[in-house]
């Protein structure tokens, strides 16, 4: 039995030769893993770039968007600026219009008055010998056409 025993390797050269085995298979190993994590921050490297560039393309449309934004604004105030003082010319305008209807109002009124006041005095007309005094609502009522006959015979 002891024989079987001495047949058997020792612990230390059952470690070594392990040991020796594992080394051969974790080189390649290492070396793969390595390689990918090297693929990986290329992958990582390469996203970075592209985000980075596609944060400066938006950056820059932002600065586009914003630069037309505010030249929509500007021109936006320019012409509310030009409306308000169009506006005021306008309403100068009105109150001259309404005083001169005013006005035209007022003179219309005297006139009115002024012909109410004349058709109250007859026109003395005389017609075939005899002396008729005829109002102008009489001559309106009469119609032009008799009146000119009336006068004319």
């Amino acid at each position: 039995m002891l024989e079987f025993i001495n047949f058997l390797p020792t612990l230390g050269e059952f470690t070594t030769t392990l040991l020796g085995w594992l080394l051969l298979a974790l080189v390649p190993a290492l070396t793969v893993a390595w390689g990918l994590t090297l693929g990986n921050e290329t992958l990582i490297l390469d996203d970075f770039i592209v985000w980075e560039e596609q944060k400066q393309r938006i950056a820059g449309l932002e600065g586009e968007r914003i630069q037309f934004l505010e030249e929509t604004i500007n021109r936006l105030l320019l012409e509310k600026a030009l409306l308000k003082e169009e506006n005021l010319f306008l309403l100068e305008e009105a109150r001259a219009l309404a005083r001169e209807n005013d006005a035209l109002r007022k003179e219309k009124t005297f006139l009115k008055e002024k012909v109410r006041v004349e058709a109250v005095h007859p026109i003395m007309v005389r017609v075939r010998g005899r002396t008729i005094a005829l109002t102008e609502e009489a001559i309106e009522d009469l119609g032009l056409q008799e009146c000119r006959e009336l006068l004319g015979s």
